[in-house]
Formats: C-alpha cells, sequence, structure tokens
C-alpha cells in the first residue's frame, strides 16, 4: 500500500467508505422495522411506504432523510455522483408527504381519511405543511452554502443542474400545498401532480436507475479502480431490474390493487431497495481502495468531457 493510500485510509478517504456502507445499512434498518411491524400486526400493508402510518414510521422517515444526506455528502465529479444529488432531491418527499391511507381499520389504529385509499387522514396535515416549509428553507440553506464554498467555480452543470431541481421542485411544492387555485385535494389529486409521494418515489428510483447503468457502461474518469467484469454485470442487471421494478410500481399504482389482495406496491418497493442496497455494497468493494474517490474532486466544469 502506498504513502498516499495509507493517509487517505486513515482520513477522508475512510469516511468515504463508511458513507457507502450506510446507505446499505439504512436499507437494512428500514426492511428490518418494516418485518417486525408486519409481524406485531400479523399481516402486510398494502406497500412499504403505508408503514407511515404504524410505529415504523420513526425509522421509516430516518432512514430516507439520513439517504439524503448521504448522497449529498458524496457528491463529486462525474455524472453518476450528480444523479446522486439529484436522487437526494426526491428522498426526503417520500418520507415527509406520505401515501394515502387504508380505509380505517386496525392495520393502521382506526385513521380515517377524507376518502378511503386515496387521501391522508386529516391529522396528518400539518405535519405534510410543516415539513414541506421545512424543506424549502433547508433548499434554500443549502444552496447559500454552495455558492459560499463553490463561489470559483459556481457555474459547472454539477452544481447548477442539481440545485436547479431543488429550486424548482421546493417552489412546486410551496404553491401546490398553498396556493388556493392548485392545493384543492393536496398532497393528492394536486395538480399538476397527481401525487406527490408517488412521484418523487418515482424520481429517486429513476435517478438511481440511471446510476447503476452509467457505472456498467461508462467510465467517466481514468483515475480509480476499473469495475471488474462481474462488479459491471452486477451494476447492468441492478439498472436493468430497477427499470422494470419502476414499471411494476407504475403499473401497479394505476391500477390501484385491492388493499385485501396480493401486494404488488409493498414487493416492488422492497425490490427496489434491496437492488439499491445491493449497489452499495458492490460499489463499496470496488472502491474499497481507491484513494481518489470521485465524491472527493470538485464537479465537472460544463466544458469538460468524461471518457467514456
Amino acid at each position: 500500500m502506498t504513502e498516499d493510500l495509507v493517509a487517505a485510509a486513515t482520513t477522508g478517504h475512510r469516511t468515504h467508505r463508511y458513507l457507502r456502507l450506510s446507505l446499505a445499512l439504512v436499507v437494512f434498518a428500514l426492511l428490518a422495522a418494516v418485518f417486525i411491524e408486519s409481524i406485531r400486526i400479523g399481516d402486510v400493508l398494502p406497500s412499504i411506504s403505508h408503514y407511515f402510518y404504524t410505529p415504523a414510521r420513526n425509522v421509516f422517515v430516518g432512514a430516507l432523510v439520513a439517504v439524503s444526506l448521504a448522497l449529498l455528502a458524496l457528491s463529486g465529479r462525474d455524472r453518476a455522483t450528480v444523479l446522486l444529488d439529484i436522487a437526494a432531491v426526491f428522498a426526503p418527499l417520500i418520507a415527509l408527504v406520505p401515501t394515502s391511507a387504508l380505509p380505517a381499520g386496525p392495520l393502521i389504529g382506526g385513521l380515517e381519511g377524507p376518502q378511503p385509499s386515496e387521501g391522508v387522514p386529516p391529522a396528518y396535515m400539518p405535519d405534510i405543511y410543516n415539513g414541506i416549509i421545512t424543506y424549502a428553507v433547508v433548499v434554500a440553506a443549502i444552496i447559500l452554502v454552495t455558492v459560499v464554498i463553490h463561489s470559483e467555480n459556481l457555474w459547472t452543470w454539477g452544481i447548477v443542474l442539481p440545485s436547479a431541481i431543488a429550486v424548482v421542485t421546493a417552489v412546486l411544492l410551496l404553491l401546490l400545498a398553498f396556493l388556493p387555485a392548485w392545493n384543492d385535494g393536496f398532497p393528492f389529486n394536486a395538480w399538476p401532480i397527481p401525487s406527490i409521494h408517488y412521484t418523487a418515489a418515482l424520481l429517486f428510483f429513476g435517478a438511481f436507475a440511471a446510476v447503476a447503468i452509467l457505472n456498467a457502461f461508462w467510465r467517466e474518469t481514468d483515475d480509480g479502480p476499473e469495475p471488474t467484469p462481474g462488479q459491471r454485470l452486477t451494476y447492468a442487471v441492478i439498472g436493468v431490474l430497477m427499470i422494470l421494478d419502476m414499471v411494476l410500481l407504475i403499473v401497479a399504482g394505476m391500477l390501484r390493487p385491492d388493499p385485501e389482495g396480493f401486494p404488488w406496491i409493498f414487493v416492488g418497493e422492497a425490490i427496489a431497495l434491496m437492488l439499491f442496497a445491493v449497489f452499495w455494497v458492490v460499489q463499496t468493494v470496488q472502491r474499497w481502495d481507491d484513494p481518489d474517490q470521485p465524491s472527493v474532486a470538485e464537479p465537472l466544469a460544463a466544458s469538460d468531457s468524461p471518457t467514456p
């Protein structure tokens, strides 16, 4: 091991190892909470998102916020890490704006929505409004910090693109939540987004599917360890399965399956989370001894052209 690698392994390099591993462990914690709650109630809810209305809520929300922070911490210089920033924009919204409640019953403590199976119980609406305002304030704070930190190379697509998406998302959420002309049925059936929770989940997993595909077929920098053929194949399989899984989630969401029937959305969400965890385990192994992690350097400038 070279002197540089030893130094890196004792500072930022070790931190990057643990950040990558933490993303897999966060998924483990979320699935563990869902499993424990399913045993307690003696049933499986139609989706993992419905566990927001159970005692697993704290782990559900905490896990998604933790994922967002870890993805932002892995910001870097290539297209894949920029996509991670974009995924981080949508991860908190999956937790802050819940899916619709089930019809009143013991599985969710008898909660009643304004329209069973289609609405959020009124008791949770103040939480949602608070979360959206907080989200917008935090986005503004992050943009301000980014301007200060990257003042000399601010106008790079690696900074501008995720920042623009975050600002647009925050503004749109505020309009959907508080503009009288738009907030009818919020947070469901709110024009122009039919479901904020559902849309945020699809955008999150879509961005991550693109990350897996990029890692399978493109090498964006000349430094760092080259993925082995087995690792490239794994990334490709994860990307393809993630895309197919998103199709399953879209179809299942459109068909609105019977809450008492087979939990297709639950299965789709569980598959997506496990693929997410497997990706981070594989990439952690690939980059374990990499002294030059992509997330250490500055983001790509608009004129930069990564090597395929």
